[in-house]
């Protein structure tokens, strides 16, 4: 997926969700969402999670 693919599907997660969910996204893709590459990557790698994960429910 390109940069706006991925945004895009962070952004529809998000509206899933009743509280804001922090998250470290590292690899390919954070150089992507950078701008460091332009290459397209296939997942997105998550390195962390806010603490209170369990908490964060759907709307």
């Amino acid at each position: 997926m390109h940069k706006e693919e991925m945004l895009k599907m962070l952004h529809e997660i998000d509206a899933e969700l009743e509280k804001p969910l922090h998250i470290a996204i590292s690899g390919a893709s954070a150089l992507l969402l950078r701008g460091s590459i332009s290459r397209a990557t296939s997942d997105i790698d998550i390195l962390e999670i806010s603490p209170d994960f369990s908490q964060t429910t759907r709307k």
